[in-house]
């Protein structure tokens, strides 16, 4: 216990040589925790904190960015969620390809969200250019995106998918 003291006054002690690194660390370890544990608003609250500055220096934040957006789905702010996930279509990062049919489609699962069906058409259309890696639900997100250019996501849909993710972290 007296080591574990002396450790932490020397690191608290030396901080400033970490920073701004490790607070924007703590910072996305928040956003990661709060979505994880289906925290949707505190994951909004510690997201939007962040967000700006990430978003202006370029740097590599795109988990962050498509949790915040889903966060966002998940509690009825679709706009901003599409603004957030519209953010992620625009960069080429190497760590975002396998995530581009996930992406695509909830960009046009938030446009349906919306009414703006023919921008969610074009939306699944673009994800289905995309090599499919993979779907936690059941493992095509290929085959979703398929399902909605026929019927489209709806307020339903996104309250059972909640559910599901709320049954998984409680169970």
């Amino acid at each position: 216990m007296a080591a574990e003291r002396e450790w932490k006054k020397w690191l608290v002690g030396r901080r400033q040589e970490f920073e701004p690194e490790i607070s924007r660390w703590i910072k996305r370890t928040r956003v990661e925790t709060a979505y994880s544990n289906c925290q949707f608003w505190q994951c909004i609250e510690e997201a939007e904190a962040l967000l700006n500055a990430l978003l202006n220096e370029g740097d590599d934040h795109w988990g962050m960015i498509l949790r915040a957006g889903t966060a966002y789905g998940f509690v009825g702010s679709y706009q901003r969620a599409l603004e957030l996930i519209l953010s992620l279509t625009e960069r080429d990062d190497l760590d975002l390809r396998p995530y581009r049919v996930v992406i695509g489609k909830r960009l046009g699962n938030l446009c349906d969200l919306l009414g703006q069906r023919e921008n969610a058409i074009a939306a699944y259309h673009k994800a289905l250019e995309c090599t499919d890696w993979w779907d936690s639900q059941d493992g095509s997100a290929r085959e979703r995106v398929r399902r909605y250019l026929k019927q489209p996501f709806s307020e339903k849909e996104l309250y059972d998918l909640m559910s599901r993710q709320l049954t998984k972290y409680r169970g």
